[in-house]
């Protein structure tokens, strides 16, 4: 299903999933979580990060939270959580609405 909303995203947005799914596969997690999304979306120089930084959340120290989480990661097509679909849907519904 998120790979099918993706397609309808914008690129910026398709290219956050991208990169949560990376995310996803560099902490060798077997979903995208919101957390994947929030790393994703992180590393886009286009995003507005700047509220997260004011508070002290560096995208390190957000990625480090991280580490030790189940996995191992698929090699195939990765799952999307129950809550970063609603994410996706909420985008897509934005893009569209």
């Amino acid at each position: 299903m998120a790979y099918q909303a993706r397609d309808h995203l914008g690129s910026g947005a398709r290219q956050c999933l991208i990169e949560a799914e990376n995310e996803a596969r560099a902490l060798d997690d077997d979903h995208v979580g919101t957390e994947h999304i929030v790393l994703g979306c992180g590393g886009r120089r286009s995003c507005d990060c700047g509220r997260l930084a004011a508070c002290g959340i560096t995208r390190d120290l957000f990625r480090t939270q991280l580490v030790g989480e189940e996995g191992p990661s698929p090699d195939g097509p990765i799952s999307y959580t129950p809550r970063s679909m609603m994410v996706v849907g909420l985008g897509l519904a934005r893009r569209t609405g």
